[in-house]
């Protein structure tokens, strides 16, 4: 790792308004990021620039407005081999400009800019392994009234320009200013932050200029170009000739995404690390990029390059955790579980973020979950293995499922506890849940084979359960606990049925009670499923996460039988259950916010719009709804876009494209089953998720599709799947 660096930057756009619309399409501060000292870099590029522009008769230093397109072309292929030959790496920070022709003056968008473009720079040179930081600025003049000339100069932040009636600003002592600001932040078991080194700020005009300010225009020019022309095409096609294929490097971000990718460094830094925060923001730019909407308005290229800057600091941090000392790394374990167990207890539907922070730490192929693991004890062990199989299976990812089950059972071989034993019976209902996870199958012989294992599964699922409760009620008195809230008249005699006069009551045994529901309800046993489901509600008091999604389990059993034709009589009832109506298409507004806010409330929305879809909701509520599911609108625009592209919004987006292909709105239905496979699409590859998609392209192209062959296969998916 090399210990210098240097970072030459110039910029493009009309930052202080002046200029007409055309040339307002974007802002730009950007150049190059090198290895080495600002003197070595002068040294290695002066004498190849000043030849290269001599044999195309280019004045040195050149500006890349300036020049007519066969040189300009030149010049960008030289820098291009420049850049390679110093093993620098094309850097900047982007806005789309809004338009409009608006004049207002914005030299504090300047200096936003450049601050952030300062502070992400810093981040991204300390995890390469640099100490020292040299920076090359092109200074710039502004026009200003005179007022604020004279202000400017007493406050030392500028000093009147040659040109008269503009100011240059204090460059040195800006650029200073926003790395020193970073040296005061900790470190934590990550490299420290580099410290400034030399600083050189002159105008990109001036001979003296350092010749890596050349490279900068050079690439600020390109950008600027590329948002006008290109702004939706792939960062390749942005840089197009500045892009070496054998060694691609550029570091190109929106800067509406600097606050994220700051918040990840952040909280790498923390002690311990917050794995699962850094990781959870990785999975919002994520899923801006495949949505393809960003803060970029529009720019594709700034939206791709953010997500490869963040992969770029959540790997080489993840690489650097792997070196820090045993002391070091001995709570991390905890920490990363707890990060992890709060996600799946919000029961949000979104895991992404989860996922990734343990696959970095501890289901991966990295060094560092592989001496977390070697350092957890085996209680604690068990539990992240646990977590494992849990989002995994909200995820649909059978493989890690399955070999998370292995480490779990080879952890539970090694010797027994209380905490092992209780933690045994969340993995044995995890497993059966990784069992429903294979549904929907690909075809009549393993949805057979499926559905004997699936019965056999909740059989001895069920009486482990049920020793489990025996075992506890020798632990001595019965706990009270809360008492439920009311369920609607229509369930109260089904949840009477069979109730003992005491009983103990668990989360946990409650849990796997609601698994057995959910495995009888996909086998079409829809009464033994409610009575199963009601059972396991009684042992939510204590949980409102829980009790939430059981009403959607008890709010789905009705909705299956209703569409199978087998009685509708307790939909409603479900329904006021489930709180459906707390979602009213009249507020939409108060309805993504509250989505946005708690995005478990997917799961309910999902609902409306299975009731939607198959008629089971009083005719007059579903014009309300077709007024506001337009592919331009709140709610889908909401779901499109970062963490909410996972499996609660396939489930939505089909079931609207279901609701509104019935409604003869064929184009708004094409965008929501659009949706509803893109999210299947980038799933992992034979996850339930990914078998979701030929079911959904059937449904899409031919209204009132029911299915076909048995029931269980890909074709014909029922309950929870359906």
């Amino acid at each position: 790792m090399m210990k210098n660096w240097t970072l030459c930057l110039d910029e493009s756009g009309r930052f202080e308004g002046a200029g007409e619309e055309l040339e307002r399409n974007a802002f730009v501060i950007g150049g190059v990021l090198c290895p080495g000292t600002a003197e070595e870099l002068d040294d290695a590029l002066r004498a190849p620039l000043r030849s290269a522009c001599a044999s195309m008769r280019i004045a040195m230093p050149p500006h890349a407005t300036e020049l007519g397109d066969e040189q300009r072309l030149f010049l960008q292929s030289t820098a291009r081999r420049l850049v390679t030959e110093v093993q620098g790496i094309w850097f900047a920070v982007v806005d789309r400009a809004e338009g409009g022709g608006q004049k207002t003056p914005s030299l504090g968008r300047y200096l936003r800019m450049l601050g952030g473009a300062l502070d992400l720079a810093v981040r991204l040179v300390a995890l390469r392994g640099g100490e020292r930081l040299d920076l090359c600025p092109a200074t710039r003049s502004v026009p200003l009234e005179e007022a604020d000339l004279e202000r400017a100069a007493r406050q030392a932040i500028a000093q009147r320009s040659e040109e008269g009636g503009r100011a240059r600003f204090a460059m040195d002592v800006e650029v200073r200013s926003a790395v020193d600001a970073l040296g005061r932040e900790g470190p934590g078991l990550l490299p420290r932050y580099p410290s400034v080194g030399e600083v050189r700020a002159r105008s990109a005009q001036n001979p003296g200029a350092h010749p890596g300010i050349v490279l900068a225009d050079v690439l600020c020019n390109r950008l600027y170009g590329a948002a006008r022309d290109l702004p939706d095409e792939p960062l390749a096609s942005a840089l197009g000739p500045l892009i070496d294929d054998r060694r691609p490097g550029h570091l190109i971000v929106s800067v509406q995404n600097l606050a994220d990718l700051r918040a990840v460094d952040r909280s790498l830094r923390e002690d311990p690390p917050d794995l699962v925060r850094a990781a959870r923001r990785l999975a919002v730019i994520d899923g801006q990029l495949a949505a393809r909407r960003s803060g970029t308005r529009g720019l594709q290229w700034g939206c791709e390059g953010t997500a490869a800057v963040a992969r770029d600091l959540w790997d080489r941090s993840i690489t650097a955790l792997g070196d820090a000392p045993d002391a070091a790394l001995r709570s991390l374990p905890v920490a990363l579980l707890g990060g992890v167990d709060a996600v799946l207890a919000a029961r949000g539907g979104s895991y992404e973020g989860a996922w990734s922070a343990l696959r970095g730490a501890w289901s991966g192929p990295t060094r560092l979950a592989d001496r977390l693991v070697a350092l957890a004890p085996p209680e604690l062990g068990v539990r992240l293995w646990r977590a494992v199989m849990e989002c995994a299976n909200h995820r649909g990812d059978v493989a890690q499922a399955a070999a998370a089950l292995a480490f779990a059972e080879g952890l539970f071989a090694r010797g027994a506890s209380l905490a092992l034993l209780a933690e045994r019976l969340n993995v044995r209902n995890l497993d059966h849940v990784a069992l429903q996870n294979r549904l929907p199958a690909r075809d009549a012989d393993e949805a057979d084979q499926l559905r004997e294992r699936l019965e056999a599964s909740a059989i001895a699922l069920r009486e482990a359960v049920d020793e489990a409760g025996a075992l506890l009620a020798l632990a001595g008195p019965t706990p009270t606990g809360n008492d439920l809230p009311e369920l609607p008249a229509e369930f109260e005699a089904i949840a009477e049925d069979g109730r003992p006069e005491t009983e103990v009551l668990d989360v946990d045994r409650g849990r796997a009670y609601g698994s057995i529901a959910r495995t009888y309800a996909f086998l079409g046993r829809c009464d033994e499923s409610l009575r199963l489901a009601l059972k396991a509600r009684r042992h939510f008091a204590d949980s409102p996460n829980d009790l939430a999604f059981n009403a959607t389990v008890v709010a789905r059993i009705e909705l299956e039988r209703g569409r199978l034709g087998a009685g509708d009589a307790r939909v409603a009832a479900a329904l006021r259950l489930a709180s459906t109506d707390s979602l009213d298409p009249g507020k939409m507004k108060a309805m993504c916010s509250a989505i946005r806010e708690t995005p478990a409330l997917r799961f309910t929305l999902d609902l409306v719009a299975r009731s939607l879809a198959w008629s089971l909701v009083p005719p007059e509520k579903a014009p309300q709804w077709l007024r506001e599911l337009g592919p331009t609108g709140a709610l889908f625009g909401l779901l499109s876009t970062g963490e909410m592209r996972s499996h609660p919004t396939e489930l939505v987006a089909r079931h609207f494209g279901e609701f509104l292909l019935r409604s003869g709105r064929t184009q708004e239905a094409r965008a929501w089953f659009e949706l509803s496979m893109e999210v299947c699409a980038e799933a992992t590859d034979d996850s339930t998720l990914r078998r979701f998609s030929p079911f959904t392209e059937r449904l899409s192209q031919q209204s009132g599709y029911a299915g076909e062959g048995p029931a269980l296969q890909v074709l014909n998916p029922t309950f929870e799947y359906r």
